[in-house]
Formats: C-alpha cells, structure tokens, sequence
C-alpha cells in the first residue's frame, strides 16, 4: 500500500523576508494544509525550509537546510 496525495490548492506570499507556501491537501482522502517558510541567509548560501503539516493522523513539523556548495 502506497498513501495518496493530492493537491488542491497552492498560494504564496512574501512576508518580510521570508516567502510562505500554503497548500491545502488531500491525505489519504483525508483534508489537510501544509505550510511551508523559506528563508535565505544574509549571505545567500543558506536556504532553510520550515515545514507545517496538519493531517487526520497529527501535526508535524520538519526543517530541511539546503547549502551552497
């Protein structure tokens, strides 16, 4: 058995420095929302992913940090 996703909606915005992603889901044929914070530091090689996660089966949260090579 695989889990089903499927997006229904995706909206961004800037608020300050920071662009927000939220995304209204369907988990399993469950509704849910992610929501997703990208920050990029001052020296531009740092990307951080702040994520969100509200499903039937809980609320997560996860933070994934992309450098520069």
């Amino acid at each position: 058995d695989t889990a089903t996703l499927q997006y229904l909606s995706t909206k961004a915005e800037w608020k300050g420095a920071s662009l927000i992603v939220s995304q209204k889901i369907l988990y399993e044929a469950a509704p849910g929302t992610l929501k997703s914070t990208f920050t990029l530091s001052a020296d531009g090689k740092t990307l951080t992913r702040a994520m969100h996660i509200s499903v039937d089966h809980g609320e997560f949260d996860t933070t994934a940090v992309f450098e520069k090579q």
